[in-house]
């Protein structure tokens, strides 16, 4: 969209993080049958999200770096150390370069 891929490996991760806070919130997981819309649903949300980058930008709103270190701070002493936050990321397939990016 607009000469940006969205790549099959973010879907993946978005259906993932759905999976898991499904399975958290309600003890249920995506059932087979519905896999087909919870991957649509997230391949909108991505959609979204980076229709709304792109008009930001246009605006000419961006956030500093200080500031995304510092929400990445915040997140990092949800944990009870470096390790315990990296191990999550992973469970999660991300990196601390996706999440300060937002997945771009």
């Amino acid at each position: 969209m607009n000469g940006v891929v969205i790549q099959e490996e973010e879907v993946n991760r978005g259906l993932l993080y759905q999976q898991q806070r499904m399975l958290a919130t309600t003890g249920q997981v995506i059932r087979p049958e519905m896999m087909t819309e919870a991957r649509k649903m997230v391949l909108e949300n991505l959609i979204d999200r980076e229709l709304l980058y792109q008009q930001s930008r246009k605006k000419g709103i961006s956030i500093k770096d200080a500031e995304v270190n510092e929400q990445l701070d915040r997140l990092k002493k949800q944990y009870p150390n470096e390790q315990a936050f990296k191990d999550s990321m992973a469970e999660d397939h991300l990196t601390e370069d996706t999440v300060k990016s937002g997945s771009r």
